[in-house]
């Protein structure tokens, strides 16, 4: 059988026999199906971003209402607290699970798991403290997802995943928020606005593996085959011991950890101001008969962070901040505000939302500019840069954690009085 080729002198050339693909043979993208794929990459990646941290957000936005429903005043921070509370063993579980190389796939599974455990939980719980567990469960669910997700970008270096991840991710705080703001609205029973949330624990690792994956590949011969025929034995086996020492990094390093300090005092500053500001500062500012009779005030406080946290994700591309110092200033000087306020009321709840608005800007502007500056992070290799990331990630669960301590001392000691007006 021939080709439509020719050689040289014009003679048809006979098309080669059929070869057995050998093992070695890497995977090589075809156009039309590289084009596509990056869109379906891209899809699962903004749906991924907003299933991880939906659960997540629909605690936060209805912590007040947990207390309300189990008639327990000056919980919301031990609520809060719970949200967060497993976060640091979380991401410290995936950065060991990413210095032994397990699979993404696995750990997604992983993380659907809790998720879905967590959110049956809450709802069926009979009081504040079983509640609370299951909650902590949720929290889990989202900062493994994140912890998983960063590692997975530090490892391919794909900026427009990135920004499908802050996409997804700022849509979760919106649809997190506003789905709790029409259950409060509407008075969704406490069991219900839970349950519904479930099936996004199995969706999770679902759409992790059928769409962030290419199964329509060609198979070639890769180029370094050639030169490896020409190439020394001894230089191929030096080459090896190189590159499986770059794939080792040892899960606890003093020179990573010293390279991660910028991010995780940045990371520490902005979680406190913001969680703060949106839990217990909000919260503060309404009566007692506000929170029992127009409840979804909360409602809207969260949303009003979370329209600004999509739309400081959304605009990443073009408004990245290397210079972390200017927007964590920012993020104080509001958090000062929104604290004076909380002690002698002087702004009308619907003007809440503007300070509000801008936390949530500046917090979202922040958390993507720390992930994209740790991709350039000099002398790293792709190996250590992931590393740092999961070492940065791991303090976002701790500085939340801080917040809650924080905010169940407002409440209960520092400012208790003016947290119980009537």
């Amino acid at each position: 059988m021939t080709s439509g080729a020719v050689d040289v002198y014009g003679n048809p050339v006979e098309a080669p026999a059929l070869e057995q693909t050998p093992d070695n043979m890497e995977p090589v993208e075809t156009q039309p199906s590289s084009k596509k794929w990056r869109i379906i990459n891209y899809i699962g990646m903004l749906l991924i971003g907003l299933i991880n941290n939906l659960p997540y957000w629909v605690a936060y936005a209805n912590a007040q209402a947990v207390c309300t429903h189990f008639n327990k005043d000056g919980y919301i921070g031990a609520v809060s607290w719970g949200i967060v509370i497993l976060s640091i063993f979380a991401t410290i579980g995936n950065a060991f699970l990413t210095s032994k190389n397990v699979s993404y796939n696995i750990r997604s599974i992983i993380n659907g798991a809790f998720m879905f455990v967590g959110l049956i939980g809450t709802a069926v719980s009979p009081n504040i403290f079983v509640a609370i567990l299951f909650i902590s469960f949720v929290g889990v669910s989202s900062d493994f997802g994140e912890g998983v997700m960063l590692g997975y970008f530090a490892s391919l270096d794909n900026d427009a995943l990135l920004g499908a991840w802050g996409i997804g991710t700022g849509l979760s705080g919106v649809c997190g928020a506003g789905y709790s703001l029409i259950c409060q609205k509407f008075k969704v029973f406490y069991f219900l606005s839970f349950i519904c949330m479930a099936p996004a624990g199995i969706l999770y690792p679902l759409i992790f593996y059928f769409m962030l994956r290419n199964p329509n590949v060609d198979t070639s011969k890769p180029k370094e085959e050639e030169q490896e025929k020409l190439e020394d034995i001894e230089k191929i086996e030096r080459d090896d011991e190189d590159e499986n020492s770059e794939d080792k990094v040892p899960f606890c390093s003093c020179s990573n950890w010293y390279k991660s300090l910028r991010f995780i005092l940045n990371n520490l500053a902005m979680f406190c101001f913001q969680y703060v500001s949106l839990i217990c500062l909000t919260d503060c500012s309404m009566t007692k008969q506000q929170r029992i009779d127009e409840p979804f005030i909360f409602g809207y406080f969260s949303l009003g962070y979370q329209c600004g946290g999509l739309i400081g994700r959304s605009i990443k591309k073009w408004f990245l901040i290397k210079k972390l110092e200017i927007t964590t200033a920012i993020t104080g000087v509001l958090f000062v505000i929104m604290l004076v306020n909380s002690i002698v009321v002087f702004i009308a709840p619907i003007y809440m939302l503007i300070p509000l608005f801008l936390i949530g800007f500046f917090g979202a502007i922040s958390y993507m500019s720390v992930f994209a500056v740790i991709m350039e992070v000099p002398n790293t290799t792709q190996k250590e840069r992931e590393i740092i990331t999961n070492y940065a990630s791991v303090f976002i669960g701790g500085s939340i954690q801080v917040s809650s301590l924080i905010t169940l001392l407002l409440q209960n000691v520092i400012i208790k009085k003016q947290c119980n007006r009537q």
